[in-house]
């Protein structure tokens, strides 16, 4: 899914209003789904604000139900 992060000059932020609200309504389904308690399972909410300040692009990040990865798109000349 896009649209979930932004980059600013102090770093990535979580984009409020984004996709990433709609993985945590599924993801609380999914728990409901498979008995798992919402509040032990990690989010991506949770893994970005654990790990803001090492997150790169690029790379796999482990969420819960979810792996999820950043890309950067390069600026427009």
């Amino acid at each position: 899914m896009d649209w979930m992060v932004e980059y600013w000059c102090s770093g990535y932020s979580l984009r409020h209003g984004g996709q990433y609200e709609k993985l945590q309504d599924l993801t609380k389904a999914l728990c409901y789904v498979t008995g798992n308690n919402y509040d032990q399972v990690s989010t991506i909410y949770s893994v970005f604000n654990r790990m803001k300040p090492q997150l790169t692009t690029n790379h796999w990040y482990d969420a819960g139900f979810f792996e999820f990865k950043f890309l950067k798109k390069e600026p427009c000349i």
